[in-house]
């Protein structure tokens, strides 16, 4: 019986010997649970149940071996499909695509097969649940649970329908107005016009951008093409007429423009009567450096007819167009993009201009804002919403928007309310790329107007042009979303987690994988962050639980176990030897 005894020990020390070694050799293995050899001890028990008191034991026997399912550390990776469960639970697991059975693993080393399903190393599918597009899932079933695909390369584009701009306008900006007017260049009134016919009170004259109104129409005369045109110069108030060949008009020299031809000269000549309306001149005092600008009005009512200015008198005109092709003429600008139906993109530059309190009226604090877009976005059908210098071509988009600010600088209204642009054959700005009409709205909802510099504070706009799958992005939550090029994050699908009430019973069939069993209950579905399972580490792995320095301390114990049964048993030999050699 002794030697059985002692056997049973060796066996015992063997047992734990192995389960120890496996430990070791599984330190490095993802997601591997220790095991612990569990032993009980043998008595001899009667048909009733019951051991004498004086009876000894006949042993040991290796009652389980039970895996430890306490949390291994985590080892961080650059791979966002490695994952790692901090906490309980077990990722689902499908041996093929359309199998219905499932295997549980705590392993995360996962990435993409060919056909695009997240797998891991065996090629068993990671399972997931169907989710909407907000990325909230409506079972949580292990049975609605499916393999993941990862969508097309190609993400669709969205056409752009908000475009939100927030920026600061400078207080301690110059106002724009249409005309400055300020004193004349020579004491007196300065009246010089042209005309291709009879010169009227009324016509006007720019001296050095300043703007001066012909008023004596007695002293005006009639030209044609046969004749030099009459400048009509008053210095002194008094009426004196000059030629164009006399020596005032000859100091200087002209770039002439009217209606229906252009000429040149050193003197105002060549000038068509049939071509009255519109006549303007450039001209250059070469001795002076006085810069003329000649024009004429068209009607009194002409919305650029001037008022007289005599001696120091100084005064604006209305509002100044913006003409984004002239600096002159606006403040600032920015820019943004936008997006049309195919995903083209396309730049949206808004255009800002401080108007100067006196112009129109309008008080203080007031800006005008107009959206430009270049012609080769558009089927330029006309010429009415586009600006040109012969290089470049801008179309208009929208609008003149009035902005009006409140005294601390707050934005107290836009006119027009909503601000929008639109894209269509109707409006003259259809798309060239021949995507679908669209309208923006734009928001300009917290702007400013202080004495900061002119800055963009926020731009947003909704819409994306088409993008190229560049990866998987995994939150805590379970929550699988693809990214795209265009920065869109598309959810696709929440990995689906299992847990049981017993996960010690288990049946471990390698690879560290396990299947459900009649001892550890059925499995309980789930997701992570929720209940009793843990949060979903994206770009990390569990590491085997093994504590080397403790299984290493138990191969001493287990060694001197072992020795300790071969010395009884040892032992047990000598004293049958004894018995043996009686004589």
């Amino acid at each position: 019986m002794s030697f059985n005894t002692a056997l049973s020990g060796l066996n015992a020390a063997t047992a734990d010997l192995n389960v120890k070694s496996n430990n070791i050799a599984n330190v490095n293995t993802t997601g591997f649970k220790e095991s612990r050899a569990e032993f009980g001890d043998v008595f001899a028990v009667s048909a009733f149940g019951t051991t004498s008191k004086t009876a000894i034991g006949s042993g040991v026997v290796l009652q389980n071996v039970a895996q430890q399912f306490n949390q291994g550390n985590l080892e961080f990776t650059e791979n966002a499909l490695d994952l790692a469960i901090s906490g309980e639970g077990f990722f689902a697991m499908a041996p093929t695509i359309d199998s219905g059975e499932v295997i549980y693993t705590r392993a995360g080393e996962f990435g993409i097969n060919k056909d695009g399903f997240i797998v891991n190393s065996l090629g068993n599918f990671l399972r997931t649940f169907p989710i909407d597009a907000d990325g909230n899932i409506s079972a949580t079933s292990m049975s609605a649970a499916r393999p993941l695909q990862l969508p097309p390369t190609a993400g669709a584009p969205e056409s752009t329908s908000l475009l939100s701009i927030a920026t600061n306008l400078p207080s301690n900006a110059s106002p724009i107005s249409n005309t400055a007017l300020a004193t004349p260049a020579t004491a007196g009134t300065d009246t010089i016009n042209f005309s291709t016919g009879t010169i009227s009170a009324g016509d006007t004259v720019t001296v050095n951008g300043v703007v001066f109104t012909f008023a004596d129409a007695t002293t005006a005369s009639t030209v044609d093409s046969a004749t030099a045109v009459t400048v009509n110069v008053d210095f002194t108030g008094g009426a004196t007429q000059q030629n164009a060949s006399d020596a005032f008009v000859s100091a200087f020299t002209a770039a002439v423009t009217d209606t229906g031809a252009t000429g040149t000269g050193s003197a105002l000549s060549g000038l068509s009567a049939a071509n009255g309306g519109g006549l303007t001149a450039t001209i250059t005092d070469t001795a002076a450096g006085l810069a003329l600008t000649v024009g004429r009005t068209v009607t009194a009512s002409d919305a650029t007819v001037s008022q007289n200015v005599t001696g120091s008198d100084a005064t604006t005109g209305p509002i100044l167009a913006i003409n984004p092709l002239d600096p002159t003429t606006y403040t600032n600008s920015t820019s943004a993009t936008v997006f049309d139906s195919l995903g083209n993109e396309h730049i949206v530059t808004t255009y800002y201009q401080k108007i100067d309190a006196e112009s129109g009226g309008v008080g203080d604090n007031q800006w005008q804002m107009e959206m430009y877009i270049s012609s080769d976005d558009i089927k330029v059908t006309g010429t009415t919403n586009t600006v040109t210098d012969g290089a470049t071509t801008l179309v208009k988009l929208g609008a003149t928007t009035r902005m009006g600010f409140n005294s601390d600088g707050t934005l107290n209204s836009t006119i027009p309310d909503p601000i929008t642009m639109t894209f269509a054959a109707a409006s003259g700005t259809e798309l060239a790329s021949g995507a679908a009409d669209q309208t923006i709205t734009l928001s300009l909802a917290g702007s400013t107007q202080n004495s900061g510099s002119f800055s963009v504070g926020g731009l947003t706009v909704n819409g994306f042009p088409t993008g190229r799958l560049t990866g998987v992005d995994i939150s805590e939550d379970g929550l699988i979303r693809a990214t795209f090029s265009n920065g869109q994050a598309i959810p696709i699908g929440k990995i689906a987690l299992g847990n049981f009430a017993n996960v010690q019973a288990l049946n471990k069939i390698g690879n560290t994988a396990w299947k459900e069993t009649t001892d550890s209950g059925p499995v309980i579905a789930g997701e992570a962050g929720t209940g009793s399972f843990g949060q979903i580490q994206s770009g990390a792995l569990e590491t085997s639980n093994v504590d080397l320095t403790k299984e290493l301390v138990g191969l001493i114990t287990a060694q001197r176990n072992f020795q300790a049964n071969s010395k009884a048993i040892e032992t047990n030999n000598a004293i049958t030897q004894t018995i043996i050699n009686l004589r």
